[in-house]
This record gives C-alpha cells, structure tokens and sequence, in this order.
C-alpha cells in the first residue's frame, strides 16, 4: 500500500490521500476491494471503494484527512468466489509541521 503525499511534509490535515494497492488472489480474480480508514482514537472504520486501474494494474481510493493525527488504514477484498480478507493495518500520521 502506498500513498500520495507520502512525506511527514506533506501529510497535513485537509489534504486528499490517494491510496495505491496492488491486490491480488491466488486462484481467481477481485471483484471488490475496499480502502478501510479511521483516526486512531476511533472505533469505526470508514469504507471507500478502491477503484481497479488497468493500466497501472493497481487499485486506488482517495479520502480526505481531514483532522490531524494518526491515521489507521486497511484494505478489504472479495474475489469473485466470495472468500474475503483483510490486510494488516499501516499508519499514517497526518500533522501540521
């Protein structure tokens, strides 16, 4: 998982975080995934669909950090058999320099 801004610098409350993935499934294709984020000080995730890329081959979702503090993010996928899985969280601190 990557992100746009990637740098402490740049990572300030209000800007939009894009989110880049690549996913992929052992034995058939995706056929949802979803970007899961939340500040650390919540219980409750937020979804935002990732959108398939075919030229790049990468999922992407953008959300709004909109408040300052660490962010917690995960992904969620589906393939087309139904089998769901999460992947391990990474966090993002989001601050005014």
């Amino acid at each position: 998982m990557a992100t746009t801004p990637s740098t402490v610098d740049n990572l300030d409350p209000g800007v939009l975080i894009l989110v880049q993935t690549n996913i992929t499934d052992n034995t058939t294709e995706i056929r949802t995934a979803k970007l899961q984020y939340k500040l650390n000080t919540s219980e409750t995730f937020t979804n935002v669909t990732l959108n398939y890329v075919a030229s790049t081959l990468l999922w992407n979702a953008s959300f709004n950090a909109s408040l300052a503090g660490r962010y917690n993010l995960r992904l969620w996928a589906e393939d087309l058999v139904g089998n769901g899985n999460f992947s391990d969280e990474v966090n993002l601190s989001v601050e005014f320099d």
